[in-house]
């Protein structure tokens, strides 16, 4: 166990895991408060436009798509249609190992499923 400034035990390895995959970059404060604003008007939790809006310029960043052009692309759609643009957008841009399912139905082995208990 670590100490922090004021003398609190930490867990390191909790550290360390919660500042995994964190990328840093700067981005203009001008079209963060646009994206942020946009997504706040459409989500019913501060926290999740947050979060979201960090998803669109890492998305941007890593389409080289500007952001604002992405956030034009998903104006009007339902919550279904931005799951699934969101969605497509993060399978192209993360591992082929870790795809996001866009409506698909999991269909379980039949002899697995013979064995499940109703």
């Amino acid at each position: 166990m670590a100490t922090d400034v004021n003398g609190n035990s930490i867990d390191v390895t909790a550290g360390a895991f919660n500042d995994f995959n964190k990328p840093t970059f700067s981005v203009n404060s001008n079209e963060y408060s646009v994206v942020n604003s946009f997504l706040k008007s459409i989500s019913s939790s501060t926290l999740d436009a947050d979060k979201l809006t960090s998803v669109f310029f890492q998305i941007s960043k890593a389409t080289n798509i500007p952001v604002l052009e992405l956030i034009d692309e998903v104006k009007g759609q339902n919550e279904i249609q931005l799951t699934a643009t969101l969605a497509a957008y993060l399978n192209s841009t993360g591992e082929s190992t870790a795809l996001l399912g866009i409506y698909s139905a999991v269909i379980p082995n039949f002899y697995v499923a013979r064995n499940i208990l109703p």
